[in-house]
């Protein structure tokens, strides 16, 4: 909603800082602490203000109220459950799933497998 088209770019950035997420460093980091660092990536990578980031991540209210974000990521979490999937890496790809898709892919290899059924 901020700035769709930037999504992949976005995307592409957190998976270069992965490690950064990984259980071993972001254990003790609060929730606030890595909305911090999720918005601090795509001012860097995408120019997106931190501020907006911030914002759309913030508690909305009391309670589970969630953020601005939060209902859509339970939608796409419903569909998934409907098809059967609990975890990742579970990718489907126009409504079909991609079972050779895999947890230790690298980026190249994601961009082939994108490439591949782009063109």
């Amino acid at each position: 909603d901020i700035k769709p088209d930037a999504a992949w770019q976005y995307i592409w950035a957190l998976f270069d800082k992965q490690e950064r997420f990984f259980d071993d460093t972001a254990y003790t980091k609060s929730q606030k602490e890595v909305h911090e660092e999720l918005a601090t990536i795509a001012e860097e990578s995408v120019g997106i203000p931190k501020a907006e980031v911030v914002d759309k991540l913030a508690i909305n209210g009391e309670g589970n109220a969630g953020s601005s974000v939060t209902q859509l990521v339970k939608w796409y979490v419903k569909a998934h459950r409907v098809r059967g999937v609990h975890v990742t890496p579970t990718v489907f790809l126009n409504s079909t799933e991609a079972p050779q898709v895999g947890n230790g892919w690298t980026k190249d290899e994601w961009l082939s497998f994108v490439d591949s059924v782009l063109s």
